[in-house]
């Protein structure tokens, strides 16, 4: 088995599968689309610029690379309470313990004072108010989780953010 390392540019939920760019392989930039994600990778790690482990049966059978691992800084998530706010490109701290645990990925579209919401309904309701952690891609804008409840949350971008432009972002979270 050989290993390679890239950058996730796109992760497509229907069909659970990334679109990652290949590091170091030569000055052309070589991208793979449809390349299938190992169970034990954490979906919501999979956004744009992270870097991904690729696990390839041969070296010379690249379209047959596995996302094999996604290493995840914990620093990079912004983990906020209802109420919470985090600057454009900033981040926040919590922690829980994990019983329930519940991941995926929306976006929100900017309108034309940069501001906007979600809401974002749990795959099933918690026992009660789960921890949230929320990631966007690159770039992060300034947005507030404004509500957390058992069976949804919402999130809402700020003032000053660049008008009509779509921000995908991942979310866990936990109880």
């Amino acid at each position: 088995m050989y290993t390679a390392q890239g950058f996730i540019r796109n992760y497509d939920p229907p069909s659970d599968t990334v679109t990652v760019e290949l590091a170091g392989l030569g000055i052309i930039d070589t991208w793979l689309d449809g390349i299938k994600i190992d169970v034990g990778v954490n979906r919501a790690a999979c956004v744009n610029g992270a870097i991904a482990i690729l696990s390839l049966p041969d070296p010379h059978r690249i379209c047959e690379a596995t996302v094999s691992a996604v290493p995840f800084n914990p620093a990079s998530l912004a983990a906020v309470v209802a109420g919470g706010s985090v600057p454009p490109g900033g981040s926040g701290s919590g922690s829980s313990t994990t019983t329930t645990y519940d991941s995926g990925r929306n976006l929100i579209t900017s309108a034309v004072d940069g501001t906007g919401s979600v809401t974002t309904t749990f795959t099933k309701p918690f026992p009660a108010t789960p921890a949230l952690s929320v990631l966007f891609d690159e770039p992060s804008p300034g947005y507030s989780i404004t509500a957390i409840t058992a069976t949804n949350f919402t999130i809402s971008l700020t003032a000053g953010n660049p008008a009509f432009l779509p921000f995908n972002f991942s979310w866990s979270a936990h109880n």
